[in-house]
Formats: C-alpha cells, sequence, structure tokens
C-alpha cells in the first residue's frame, strides 16, 4: 500500500487553496446580506427593545399577522416569500456559473446574463432581501436594506476597479457595453456641475444624500404604515384600540368587545393594571381555536407549537389578547397604534357569543417560544 508525502503533493495544495479562495468570496459577498438576515429575527431585537429610544426599530410599519381589508396588505407576506426563495436559488446559480469561470477559466464571466449586467449576484441577494423585507417588515430590516444597496454599490465598483487593473483593455471595454445591475440605465442623465466640486466637497454631498434617503424610506414607511392601518378590522376608543386578527362583520365585532367590556371579572382584573386610570391598551380579537407562536399566548389543545389558523373555525367563540402599550407620547384612538413602542400582554379572555358572556380568563404567559423577541401584529 502507498503512502502519500502530504507535503509535497502539489494537487492537494492547490485544491486547498481553491476551496478558500472560494469560502473567502462567498463571506465577503454575502456578508451584508448576513446582517439583514440577523435584523429580521435575532437576539439583537431583544437588546433594542429594552430601550426607549431604540424600540421603534423592531416594530413593524405594515401588518404582519392582522388580515386586512385592501387585498394587497393580505397578498404581501406570500410575494416576499416568493422574492426571497426565487433570489436566493438565482443567487446560488449564478455563483457556480461565476467560479466556473473566475477560478477554473482564469477569466472573468462575460456571458450569459453577465453580458447583460455585470452583477447579477448582487441583485439576486437584493432581491432575496427585499422578500424577507416584506415578509418582516420592521423598521431595522428596512434601514438595514438601505444600507445594503450602497454596500453592495460600493463593492462593486471596488471589484471593477480591480478588475480592470486585473483584465486591462479587455474588461473596460466589458464595463462600457454593460450596465451594474440593471439591463438598462434607471438614470440616463448627469449632472456636469458635480464634476466641479472639490473632492472633500463631493463626500460631504455623498453622505448627505445617503442620511437623506434614510429619512425618505423612513417617511415613506410612516405613510404605508398610516394607511394600512386605516383597512384593519379595528374599533377604537379613548384608551383601546381593538384588532381583529381575522375579517369579521361589525356585528360580531361589535358584540365581542361588548360582552368583553360589561364582564365584571375581566373589568376588576384589568384595574390591577391600570391603577391611575392613564393605562392605554391595544387588544388582538381572533377565533379561539387561533394560536400565534410569535405571541405569549395560551396553546390551545388542538394546536401545535407554531402558527395554527384554521380556515373552518367555530365563529361563535373568540378570544381576546390584552396588552398593556408603552406610547412615545401621549395619544387616543388609532393614535394609539402609530404611538406605541411597547407591549406588555396582561390578560387573555374566552367569549361565547352564543351564551352571551366571557367563558374563560387566563393569564398570559411570560414569553413566546422565540423568547422574548417581540413580534408586534401592528
Amino acid at each position: 500500500m502507498k503512502t502519500i508525502n502530504i507535503k509535497n503533493s502539489k494537487p492537494l495544495r492547490t485544491a486547498w487553496v481553491f476551496y478558500i479562495l472560494i469560502v473567502f468570496e462567498i463571506v465577503y459577498m454575502i456578508s451584508p446580506f448576513g446582517v439583514l438576515y440577523y435584523s429580521v429575527y435575532g437576539k439583537g431585537l431583544n437588546f433594542l427593545n429594552n430601550f426607549a429610544f431604540t424600540r421603534w426599530l423592531t416594530q413593524f410599519f405594515l401588518p404582519h399577522l392582522t388580515e386586512s381589508k385592501l387585498f394587497i396588505f393580505n397578498v404581501y407576506k406570500d410575494l416576499g416569500w416568493l422574492l426571497a426563495y426565487l433570489g436566493f436559488v438565482l443567487f446560488f446559480i449564478n455563483a457556480v456559473y461565476l467560479y466556473f469561470y473566475k477560478l477554473i477559466k482564469k477569466k472573468p464571466a462575460t456571458g450569459g446574463i453577465y453580458s447583460y449586467i455585470r452583477h447579477p449576484q448582487y441583485l439576486f441577494l437584493l432581491i432575496c432581501s427585499f422578500g424577507l423585507l416584506l415578509a418582516w417588515p420592521r423598521y431595522l430590516v428596512l434601514i438595514v436594506f438601505v444600507l445594503m444597496l450602497y454596500a453592495y454599490y460600493f463593492l462593486a465598483k471596488h471589484e471593477e476597479k480591480e478588475c480592470t487593473e486585473k483584465y486591462g483593455i479587455v474588461y473596460s471595454d466589458y464595463l462600457k457595453k454593460t450596465n451594474m445591475f440593471f439591463p438598462f440605465k434607471i438614470i440616463k442623465f448627469r449632472f456636469p456641475l458635480l464634476l466641479t466640486i472639490k473632492k472633500q466637497y463631493l463626500i460631504f454631498l455623498k453622505w448627505f444624500l445617503i442620511l437623506f434617503s434614510f429619512m425618505v424610506v423612513i417617511y415613506g414607511a410612516e405613510l404605508l404604515k398610516s394607511v394600512s392601518i386605516d383597512y384593519l378590522y379595528s374599533s377604537y376608543s379613548t384608551n383601546s384600540a381593538f384588532i381583529s386578527l381575522t375579517k369579521i362583520d361589525k356585528i360580531t365585532f361589535s358584540k365581542v368587545i361588548s360582552i368583553a367590556e360589561s364582564d365584571t371579572l375581566t373589568r376588576i382584573f384589568l384595574a390591577k393594571y391600570n391603577i391611575k386610570g392613564k393605562v392605554k391598551y391595544i387588544n388582538y380579537i381572533m377565533p379561539s381555536e387561533w394560536y400565534f407562536a410569535d405571541l405569549p399566548m395560551n396553546i390551545p389543545s388542538q394546536a401545535n407549537d407554531g402558527h395554527y389558523t384554521p380556515v373552518n373555525y367555530n365563529k361563535t367563540t373568540y378570544k381576546i389578547l390584552f396588552t398593556k402599550v408603552t406610547l412615545s407620547e401621549n395619544a387616543d384612538g388609532k393614535d394609539i397604534i402609530l404611538k406605541t413602542l411597547g407591549r406588555i400582554p396582561i390578560l387573555e379572555i374566552e367569549i361565547d357569543l352564543q351564551k352571551q358572556k366571557v367563558t374563560q380568563i387566563k393569564k398570559t404567559p411570560n414569553s413566546t417560544m422565540w423568547g422574548n423577541i417581540p413580534t408586534p401584529i401592528f
């Protein structure tokens, strides 16, 4: 039996270099995406939720678990997951093609999709990231997504500079024939005035535009939130906002709230948390059979550890999850939702519409199956 002298094995060393290069470049390429992934759902959310001035970052600017009266607000999450999976699959396919040319043929990939755009790998990661943003529309995810746009733009410019130095006029000609991320130019005009601005002032202008873009997207998210709230199945009073997680007619909605507010034991229990009479609530109404693992709810006997939202549910029994909220400023009615920074679940009650009474009162669990990561419904 022959033994192989590893120290003198050139193919083995070459293979190791080959694999190390692949791993390094993949980590380098997807690191901005990794930041977005962990902003979607990670322990860092708990840390941000502990401070009033960062708590808003963990909030959603679109309805997350609630059904809406407007069709688009009911399907955008499904569209988001579709884009997330599609973007990831296309990125993987493109990565195989890219590294075949880069590491085997020792030349830049300029065929296929690369004959139209220079950085499809970043485009596909951005498509995946935009899908995750739709699936988990937190302010934090939105901000990180915008950061990704800039990060991949600067990474792409850096790579183009390196390729130009390495491949010379061949790559320079390639740059002239293709666009960076899209097969068409988004902006076709130039600003000659920028060429006359000193470099240090131009850098300042770029940073100003970056900060301004964050202000624009956050303001746009606030507008979306305000609009989407108008299409919720909801009811408001001075101290409370009631939101139904499913489609419900006005008569049933009013009956559920009326029974809850007229129940003596429920009022006594809530009074313990409302000593000074200034507490505001966001209360979530849902069928008694439903369960969401994201919320500190008691698990129904027929549910498992995940979401349980059967379509054919009993329409005569409902439950309400009462949550005490902390506000950025004093608010009434619909503004309670807009000004809420945090929620503390305090009570869960079950209501039988046929018997016209509250049938059960339960304390809520201290945390969800995910720990204390905040998942506001809205």
